[in-house]
């Protein structure tokens, strides 16, 4: 039976230099902390394929985390190869929902919004146009 979902917001994808053109990507601003610290805020991309939120190993080392000695966990990424990533234990809010997760701590300058925790207390949809300036986030809490 068909069914209709309302979505109470919406935002348009940023619009972000790549290469000699320009790419569209669904953000979210997002914000971690660790323990009472300090928080980073930083535009993050919402990713339907990654299970965990990542954040730079640079930024997590400013936030006071010490890579040395956190857990690993094995992860394949895009390229298909199976890595051990080093982990952190932070508050992360995104849309106004704070959640304590593990955020993967990645090599790459780039922040990653994942699965867990935030696509359970969520639903998204991603409206794409053939003029990709149209594109929007659609998102609303679950009830």
């Amino acid at each position: 039976m068909p069914r209709t979902l309302t979505f109470d917001y919406e935002a348009p994808y940023e619009r972000r230099p790549w290469g000699s053109g320009v790419q569209y990507q669904p953000e979210v601003i997002a914000e971690f902390r660790v323990g009472g610290g300090r928080p980073w805020i930083s535009p993050a991309i919402l990713d339907t394929g990654a299970p965990w939120c990542c954040i730079p190993r640079t930024v997590a080392q400013r936030l006071g985390v010490d890579i040395a000695s956190c857990p690993t966990r094995p992860t394949i990424g895009i390229e298909g190869r199976a890595d051990a990533m080093p982990y952190a234990r932070m508050r992360v809010t995104v849309l106004g929902l704070e959640q304590e997760c593990d955020v993967l701590l990645i090599a790459a300058d780039l922040f990653l919004i994942g699965r867990e925790p935030f696509f359970s207390a969520f639903q998204f949809a991603f409206h794409q146009e053939s003029d990709p300036d149209r594109n929007r986030i659609l998102y609303r809490r679950k009830q």
